[in-house]
């Protein structure tokens, strides 16, 4: 999603460069949150995830990225007709239909080209990042509990509670 505002707030988000969220049972990696002044012009910058007092001037714009999680399942097991359905309602487009999901749109007719979906689906590689495929807690089947993985600190756990 994108949109572009003119505002004065204060803004935060979290993990703008870290790892973005993992997909599981073969699905792709999400993508990180992030907030880029003047994208696409000389004077981009690339702020933080948290900002207080960042200034910006009249013409200037803020894109803000929300983050999404990562995928569930092997995306080209999906259903082609539900893909077409999301390409209709503007989830994905014709192009990442092909890419990530092996499913062929006729552009013109805007329907699902089946023989070209079934000649590009056997030959679609398992997409998965390389973060992801070398991480110790990567197989999350059920009979394989989440274990946290071993190059990661755990949180400090949050002070207690003063005068409540």
């Amino acid at each position: 999603m994108r949109r572009e505002d003119a505002f004065t707030s204060p803004c935060e988000g979290e993990r703008h460069e870290s790892d973005p969220p993992w997909g599981i049972f073969g699905g792709h990696d999400g993508l990180n949150a992030s907030l880029v002044k003047n994208p696409g012009r000389p004077d981009e910058e690339h702020w933080p995830s948290k900002v207080t007092a960042f200034r910006l001037k009249a013409g200037e714009t803020l894109e803000i990225t929300v983050p999404s999680s990562g995928g569930y399942g092997e995306p080209t097991k999906r259903d082609p007709e539900l893909v077409l359905s999301d390409v209709l309602d503007g989830f994905t487009s014709v192009e990442l239909a092909e890419r990530d999901y092996a499913v062929v749109i006729d552009a013109e007719t805007m329907t699902v080209d089946a023989d070209a979906t079934r000649r590009a689906r056997p030959r679609s590689p398992r997409r998965q990042s390389a973060r992801v495929a070398s991480s110790p807690c990567r197989d999350r089947s059920p009979a394989s509990p989440w274990r946290w993985p071993a190059n990661r600190r755990r949180p400090a756990p949050l002070p207690p509670r003063r005068g409540r």
